[in-house]
């Protein structure tokens, strides 16, 4: 998994091309589930609409965990999968887009409808916040009690977190940090608990 980017926060813009309007929303989705049920929220919504057409990405744009897109009624390959080549393009994981459009009365033909609906993505997206999405590596840590106050402070020092935390003969921690950050902290581990502590799961990334 690599460092990519989503939304900080949903974004809504208007197009209007030959009189026919592209409303556009763009929002932070972090599953399938999620994005259908922003999906339906935005076809109630706009049920008088011509179209609602959509496009999703779940994870990294690169290697995504699902991604989807629906052109809902306009001519197959001129909406859906130009909005998701917009979401691709920008790196924009974890997002869903929806345009919504309300029929002008003037045709736009295959080509302008590709070129309405990127630009309606693509002028949304130059309108939005992002953050940056990075790897993050769990561990689980057997050490002694009194090395705790220390892997915790170094935990900190390197942007981890306590998951979780189990007391029995030893100190049983879970903890995830970034990905980048996880040889340096083993290194700093080691030399603090003299090599005592030991990592009990494998080195899952999610």
């Amino acid at each position: 998994m690599t460092t990519y980017t989503t939304l900080t926060a949903p974004v809504e813009h208007r197009l209007t091309e030959k009189n026919s309007d592209f409303l556009t929303f763009l929002q932070p989705v972090t599953d399938r589930e999620l994005a259908l049920q922003w999906l339906q929220h935005y076809r109630e919504r706009y049920k008088d609409a011509n179209h609602v057409c959509w496009a999703y990405i779940i994870g990294n744009t690169r290697q995504p965990l699902t991604q989807a897109f629906s052109d809902d009624g306009e001519p197959s390959g001129t909406a859906g999968k130009p909005m998701l080549h917009v979401l691709t393009e920008r790196g924009l994981g974890n997002t869903l887009a929806v345009v919504v459009r309300y029929f002008g009365g003037v045709k736009l033909g295959a080509g302008g409808l590709v070129r309405a609906y990127s630009a309606a993505v693509s002028q949304a997206t130059a309108l939005a916040s992002f953050t940056t999405i990075s790897p993050q590596r769990e561990l689980t840590l057997s050490l002694a009690f009194a090395d705790e106050a220390r892997l915790r402070q170094l935990l900190q020092q390197c942007a981890g977190e306590v998951l979780t935390q189990h007391y029995s003969h030893q100190v049983e921690l879970s903890v995830r940090l970034p990905e980048p950050a996880v040889s340096d902290f083993i290194e700093q581990m080691n030399n603090v608990t003299a090599g005592q502590a030991q990592i009990l799961s494998p080195l899952g990334t999610n």
